[in-house]
């Protein structure tokens, strides 16, 4: 009786993990069509082409994406930000190199603005990139880095304790690695 009922929690927990990429779809169908909209009414805007870059990400139509990430880019008001979303479809889409060239762009663009980041999303594409890459003391770096913007990150802290395990850490390296107990986030 529990190994069944263990069988059918697993069973209907792997239907949820399946059905929520196709609610995501769902909804960006949607999106995508008012980003379309939007993006025809003020086509200098980066942030309507970002939302049309995004919404075809989720659809899984790389190329329209990066159609729309190019216009986004080209707009004059386009930031680091636009840049970073450019960077997670190039990820999506597994083109990891050209990912980890635009999101290190980005990066020393937003470090040029003396602005600290309360976002991670860059921090955690460089740290899966660089991971993904074997470069494993950057990767941790990043991990650090998205702890420092954003504290209350409990899958980004489990990662950098289960990382800190397996990977041994150099002493001149361990001084600036260990995992903060709870830090939020920069005011």
């Amino acid at each position: 009786v529990k190994g069944r009922l263990r069988d059918q929690r697993q069973q209907q927990q792997g239907q949820r993990k399946h059905r929520q990429p196709v609610q995501r779809a769902g909804q960006a169908a949607p999106a995508r069509d008012l980003a379309r909209k939007l993006a025809e009414r003020n086509p200098n805007d980066a942030r309507n082409w970002s939302l049309l870059g995004r919404s075809e990400m989720i659809l899984l139509n790389f190329g329209e994406a990066e159609s729309a990430f190019t216009r986004a880019l080209n707009s004059p008001n386009a930031t680091p930000w636009t840049q970073v979303e450019y960077a997670e479809m190039l990820f999506a889409a597994r083109r990891e190199d050209e990912a980890l060239a635009q999101a290190a762009e980005a990066e020393s663009r937003l470090d040029a603005q003396n602005v600290p980041l309360r976002n991670p999303a860059l921090y955690n594409l460089l740290a899966t990139l660089y991971a993904d890459n074997g470069q494993t003391l950057l990767a941790r770096k990043y991990l650090l880095r998205s702890l420092q913007a954003d504290g209350s990150q409990a899958k980004v802290r489990h990662l950098l304790q289960k990382f800190n395990a397996e990977v041994p850490v150099e002493p001149e390296a361990a001084a600036g690695s260990s995992v903060p107990e709870s830090s939020p986030a920069s005011p």
